[in-house]
């Protein structure tokens, strides 16, 4: 494992912060692995690897892009069990979990300075794995097939805690392609993405 280290400045109300996050990540390069879950079903998925931490955990975290024509862009942040063990996933999890009514999911890439907020919705997965899932709107995709090579970070917050969030480290692959071949046929209109 190599340590990478990222900085990001992020502004708010004119005031600049500048955070500090040390994640191990894999010294091999990230690529997206593009799949088909489902036998004769359209939905595809692309999975990139990261790492997660949270109170002082390291731990595995996957970014999952799906698309189903029809159906439009989602995305996922899926952690393991180690981190799914010292976050509160109960108050996510299942209808009226707390991330459909608050938006305590959000992104950030590179140096930018824009952070996004979505509403997520929370579910247990195979492996005691969680995941949190949200609508990717096309605004954000064009931007992670932008900014490919660069560092996103997704942050979950506690529900009504200023409390550390779970924080996840992903670098976008420089290779987009596989990612842009599967989003098109879920884009509003494919010319957008050329």
């Amino acid at each position: 494992m190599k340590a990478a280290t990222f900085f990001f400045v992020l502004c708010f109300c004119g005031l600049t912060r500048v955070l500090f996050s040390p994640i191990a990540l894999a010294a091999e390069p990230r690529a997206w692995e593009i799949s088909g879950p489902y036998q004769s079903n359209p939905l595809k998925r692309a999975t990139l690897a990261g790492s997660a931490m949270v109170g002082g955990a390291v731990g595995h975290a996957w970014l999952v892009v799906s698309c189903r024509p029809g159906a439009g862009l989602w995305a996922a942040l899926r952690v393991d069990g180690v981190l799914a063990g010292r976050f509160p996933v109960d108050d996510f999890e299942g209808p009226g979990g707390v991330g459909e009514s608050s938006r305590l999911l959000k992104v950030a890439m590179g140096n930018n300075g824009l952070e996004r907020s979505f509403f997520s919705s929370g579910t247990r997965q195979e492996n005691d794995i969680f995941e949190w899932s949200f609508a990717l709107p096309p605004s954000e995709t064009r931007c992670w097939l932008d900014e490919a090579g660069r560092g996103l970070r997704i942050f979950v917050q506690r529900p009504g805690a200023a409390d550390e969030p779970l924080e996840a480290v992903f670098i976008l692959p420089e290779q987009a392609q596989p990612l842009r071949e599967l989003v098109m046929p879920c884009m509003p209109c494919r010319g957008y993405l050329k």
